[in-house]
């Protein structure tokens, strides 16, 4: 589904952002 792999590709983005602020 194009949805799923939208949703999955903010989710990565959302995590990376984190990681980068924690970094």
């Amino acid at each position: 589904m194009q949805l799923f792999r939208v949703l999955s590709c903010i989710f990565r983005m959302c995590n990376l952002t984190r990681a980068f602020r924690t970094w």
